[in-house]
């Protein structure tokens, strides 16, 4: 009789060992899955210069938002500048000359009386 006790318990232990097993086996995947999971999640973060750049980017977004004007933009304004104000003196060295002739002309501008 104690065979049939032993033989069952010997049985019962296997098929504990065997859940135990199958048991392993799931977290072993799941463990597997986890890391991959984390390893991507590991290389979508910025690094270095990237985090930097990406800060910047943010920082830029979010003043252009509050309506503040960016480097180029601030640039190509100078350069408009620089352009009129070129314009502008050439106008006043041939001003002189156009507001003597139309001081001349006056007469032309005065409608006949009838």
């Amino acid at each position: 009789m104690k065979k049939p006790s032993s033989e069952n318990a010997k049985s019962r232990m296997r098929q504990v060992f065997n859940q135990a097993k199958g048991s392993l086996k799931i977290l072993e995947a799941l463990e597997k899955d986890t890391f991959a999971k984390a390893k991507q999640i590991v290389r979508s973060i910025p690094t270095g210069a990237n985090r930097k750049r990406l800060t910047n980017d943010k920082i830029a977004l979010s003043l252009h938002k509050l309506g503040f004007a960016t480097r180029a933009e601030v640039e190509t304004l100078e350069a408009r500048i620089i352009k009129l104000e070129a314009m502008l003196q050439e106008g006043k060295a041939a001003a002189p000359k156009k507001t003597a002739k139309k001081a001349d002309d006056t007469s032309k501008d005065i409608p006949p009386s009838h």
